[in-house]
């Protein structure tokens, strides 16, 4: 199944920081662990029909995991959450 995310959203896969190999990179500040997720679908923004802050499929980021939306879809879950609720992308550094 294609999904096509809605104005200013973006469709996560959620992903556990172990599978990616970056658990032990973050130093966690709150209690909470972030919510990771891999980027399935990018919304489109206003009039001029660009996408929202040049997020691309296939990336890893972090986000906010109040007022998101989940769903299963073919047996796994997605969440669908708003640009503003994107934190950050994270990368691996190439040595």
């Amino acid at each position: 199944m294609k999904i096509e995310a809605g104005y200013r959203i973006v469709v996560l896969e959620p992903i556990d920081l172990k599978d990616i190999g970056l658990m032990g990179n973050l130093e966690l500040v709150q209690k909470e662990k972030p919510e990771v997720g891999k980027v399935l679908a990018v919304g489109r923004a206003g009039k001029t029909g660009l996408p929202v802050d040049d997020l691309k499929v296939g990336e890893i980021v972090a986000y906010r995991h109040f007022g998101e939306t989940a769903i299963m879809l073919e047996g796994k879950e997605h969440k669908f959450v708003s640009m503003d609720d994107i934190i950050c992308r994270l990368k691996k550094e190439k040595k």
